[in-house]
C-alpha cells in the first residue's frame, strides 16, 4: 500500500513537471491544476426534486454528452490495487489534511464531458440523482454555463453530508436546458 501511494505521489509530481515544462514554451498553454471542490456546487440534503416538474423535451443532435467520468472518494470503499484508481483518489482528494477535510471530500463525483456543435447560447445543466439510503427520493444539483459553444466539461459532486447522510449514488440522469426545454440527456442504466 505504502509503495503504491509513493508510486501515486511520483506520478503526481512527474505530470506537473510536464505540464509546467509544456506551459512554459506556450503561453496558451492551460496549466492543470487541483480541483477546488469548494467551488463545485454541492446538494441540499434536505432538498427534492418533483418529478412532475419536469421541462419539455425537445432533443437536439447537435447537443452531446460524450463522456461520463464517476469518482468514489470514499476513502472507505476498496478500489483494489489498480495505480489508476488509487492515483484518481488521491487527486480528488488532494489539499484534505485532518480527517474532517476528508470527510468533506468523501463521496462521489461525476465530470460530464459534453459539446455544443451549434450555434452559442445559454445552458442550464440539471444532475437529478436517487442515493442508497434515500431509495427513490430524487435530489438535484443545477449548474448555469453560459456561452457555451464547443466542448466542455461539467463537474458535479456528491460529497460531505449528503453522502454521509444518504450513501452513494446509486442511478442518474443529467439533462441539458436551453431555453426551458430540455435539448440534451445521459443518464444511468438504472434510472
Amino acid at each position: 500500500m505504502v509503495r503504491s501511494l509513493l508510486m501515486a505521489a511520483g506520478l503526481l509530481m512527474l505530470c506537473a513537471s510536464v505540464l509546467q515544462a509544456q506551459s512554459s514554451g506556450d503561453p496558451e498553454t492551460r496549466r492543470a491544476t487541483p480541483i477546488d471542490l469548494s467551488v463545485i456546487p454541492t446538494p441540499d440534503p434536505n432538498r427534492k426534486l418533483l418529478n412532475d416538474l419536469s421541462p419539455p423535451r425537445r432533443i437536439d443532435p447537435t447537443i452531446k454528452v460524450t463522456k461520463v467520468h464517476m469518482v468514489c472518494t470514499d476513502t472507505m470503499q476498496p478500489i483494489g490495487k489498480s495505480e489508476t484508481l488509487i492515483f484518481e483518489r488521491l487527486y480528488w482528494n488532494y489539499g484534505a489534511v485532518t480527517g474532517d477535510q476528508l470527510t468533506q471530500k468523501r463521496g462521489n463525483i461525476f465530470v460530464f464531458s459534453w459539446a455544443n456543435k451549434g450555434p452559442k447560447a445559454d445552458f442550464t445543466l440539471r444532475f437529478e440523482y436517487r442515493q442508497r439510503n434515500s431509495k427513490s427520493e430524487v435530489r438535484s444539483i443545477t449548474i448555469d454555463q453560459p456561452d457555451v459553444k464547443g466542448g466542455t466539461r461539467s463537474i458535479f459532486a456528491v460529497v460531505g453530508n449528503a453522502y454521509t447522510r444518504f450513501g452513494p449514488v446509486t442511478s442518474y440522469r443529467l439533462s441539458i436546458i436551453r431555453d426551458g426545454a430540455v435539448v440534451g440527456e445521459q443518464k444511468s442504466f438504472v434510472w
